[in-house]
């Protein structure tokens, strides 16, 4: 059972918003079921003869395809992720017209929908489509999930909240390749596979009306005492619930930020963080994880090992990964999770290439040392997808989920949200013809290394710290110079230099500038409610120096 410690003064009703949560977040089950589920469905015989696909039925062992069937199976993944991609920008402008509940009523629909398409189909094209429906109600319902989970958590659990969803999406991930195994050697099997998701899209459509609109959406709409009755489930006392109404209800009042697409997209502040995001979810794509997640097995068959009971490592990985995450999410900055897992991925990656090379693991001649070599092979993947998902994907929605004001939140995900979906679409497409081009699997694998790298340098020098800030505190963040908002010297002196700058405000508004106190003494200090002054609403931390 997930525990919260709570801080004095700041107690909500946690297994209320624990459910709410993990409800919200059980919409990630769908994208973790598809990865795992197009993953396997590829590779299986009765997939490939139904749908005629020549240049796999005698190469199933290895791995081996032609460059039209390369295609093809980069299609079946890429549409999904194209549809999703549409689904990302239409959730975020219907969610802040309709509100965050209804569009998640939306996108479970549309997904249920596709998946009857595809799980029906009796052609190709048939299949295609099916794949871009499904991915445009599941695109719908991942953009408003981090959107309407930010906005109902209390900031001292808002990282643990948000990764819920990620939880859910490698449990999908598990399921799936225990189910393709099951399924394996049916000619069927493949429907069976893809058609069982329909169970949960059709649970999100039940269930969706029953939670509570985001408050943050009612005080938008002008609707304080809708936004009153949604806070008092959350906070027990009401002097918090009084008092957070009334913080989000000055911030939105005193926003700034035109309504208008030109003015607000164009402007610094917006598109800075727009840019932030977007590309902190494009990294998390194309670092490496989209090509281990979809085309593991195919990888695994080229080095001798079973792809599917790679599979199951690999999903055990990010399972461990996604309770690391439960735990270590509000403890740990998210800018300093990041840097650390783009560090070990890119040795991970580079381990696995040198396996791969030294042991000539891509050669039809395969030796018990060779099987061996291939285990580790495994093993290295496997920790680069848990540390990912512990790192580049829980903790880049994580942040993707705080970095936008209220007014123009939901549009802004979806914006940052087609990175996400952009960076998988490129991915799908690209890494068959990769693993088959001369680069082959090792070289592939050294590329993606590089990728991890540069996004070690984005995170480092643009990426500043939210980790338990209020939305609203996230807003006066970016008003703070570059170097003081990103403070990349902590970094690179791995904790050396302790000095912070901390912008408090008083109930007089008295401002604190310029003080010298120790990490710990930081850290001790944002833990509680009252960050630095001690009063209600009084201390908001804006960036350690």
């Amino acid at each position: 059972m997930l525990k919260l410690k709570m801080a004095p003064g700041c107690e909500c009703k946690w297994c209320y918003v624990v459910t709410c949560s993990a409800f919200i977040g059980s919409s990630w089950f769908l994208v973790g079921y598809d990865i795992s589920s197009s993953n396997g469905v590829k590779e299986m015989k009765g997939f490939r003869d139904f749908f005629n696909l020549s240049g796999l039925e005698d190469n199933s062992t290895t791995g081996n395809s032609s460059e039209e069937t390369s295609a093809i199976l980069g299609l079946v993944v890429a549409l999904f992720s194209l549809g999703s991609l549409v689904g990302a920008l239409l959730g975020g402008p219907l969610s802040d017209w309709a509100g965050r509940r209804a569009v998640l009523v939306t996108g479970a629909l549309l997904s249920a929908s596709g998946i009857i398409i595809q799980s029906a189909a009796i052609a190709l094209w048939m299949l295609l489509i099916g794949r871009i429906w499904s991915g445009l109600g599941v695109g719908i319902i991942v953009q408003s999930m981090p959107v309407y989970i930010a906005e109902i958590a209390p900031k001292q659990y808002r990282g643990r909240m948000v990764s819920l969803a990620p939880m859910a999406g490698v449990t999908g991930n598990l399921i799936a390749a225990l189910v393709n195994i099951g399924v394996e050697g049916l000619s069927f099997g493949w429907r069976v596979s893809l058609g069982l998701q329909l169970i949960l899209a059709c649970c999100l459509l039940i269930g969706s009306p029953l939670i509570p609109e985001s408050p943050r959406w009612h005080v938008k709409k002008n609707k304080p005492h809708k936004a009153l009755k949604t806070l008092k489930k959350i906070f027990k006392d009401d002097q918090v619930v009084a008092s957070q109404l009334e913080e989000i209800s000055a911030s939105y009042q005193k926003s700034q930020y035109d309504k208008t697409l030109r003015k607000t997209f164009f402007s610094r502040d917006i598109a800075h963080r727009l840019f932030l995001g977007f590309c902190l979810l494009f990294f998390s794509r194309v670092c490496g994880i989209s090509l281990a997640l979809y085309f593991s097995v195919s990888i695994f068959y080229k080095i001798g090992i079973s792809g599917f009971i790679g599979a199951i490592i690999i999903c055990l990985s990010l399972i461990t990964a996604q309770i690391l995450v439960l735990l270590i999410a509000d403890k740990f900055g998210r800018k300093f999770i990041l840097l650390c897992g783009y560090v070990v991925m890119s040795v991970c990656l580079v381990a696995a290439s040198a396996l791969i090379l030294g042991f000539g693991l891509e050669t039809d001649l395969l030796s018990s040392d060779k099987t061996i070599a291939g285990y580790f092979v495994v093993a290295c993947l496997a920790l680069f997808v848990g540390v990912g998902a512990l790192s580049s994907v829980s903790q880049g929605w994580i942040v993707v989920s705080e970095l936008y004001p209220l007014k123009i939140k939901g549009l802004s995900v979806s914006v940052a949200s087609v990175g996400w979906w952009l960076g998988t679409i490129l991915s799908g497409e690209i890494s068959p013809f990769l693993l088959s081009s001369s680069l082959g699997t090792a070289g592939t694998l050294i590329l993606h290394a590089v990728i991890c790298a540069l996004g070690f340098i984005f995170v480092l020098l643009l990426l500043p710290e939210t980790k338990q800030l209020s939305l609203e505190q996230v807003d006066q963040l970016f008003s703070t110079p570059w170097l003081q908002r990103t403070n990349p010297l902590y970094y690179l002196t791995c904790g050396r230099v302790h000095k912070v700058l901390v912008l408090a405000v008083s109930s007089s508004d008295e401002e604190l500038r310029g003080l010298d106190i120790s990490l710990e003494d930081l850290t001790n200090q944002n833990d509680d409610c009252d960050d630095v002054t001690g009063g209600t609403q009084s201390g908001e931390l804006m960036q350690t120096l």
